[in-house]
């Protein structure tokens, strides 16, 4: 990994991180914004992939599909 990539993708993450501080300050319900506070903020770096990783799942299987015959 190059030097301008790792300070690009740090620069992401702290875009991130700043929006979930906002969204943990104007949650739609108090239970999110604890939520996003307590849980999701101290882990992001494990939350991140995850979210990451089901994301592309999801359009791969949209794409291609996959899992559609369960909802008959």
């Amino acid at each position: 990994m190059s030097v301008a990539s790792g300070a690009a993708q740090m620069g992401a993450a702290v875009v991130l991180i700043e929006r979930g501080l906002i969204m943990g300050k104007t949650g739609a319900v108090p239970l999110q914004a604890d939520f996003v506070n307590n849980v999701v903020l101290p882990h992001f770096y494990l939350f991140a992939p995850i979210v990451y990783l089901l994301e592309v799942l999801t359009a791969v299987s949209l794409i291609l599909g996959i899992f559609v015959g369960l909802w008959q």
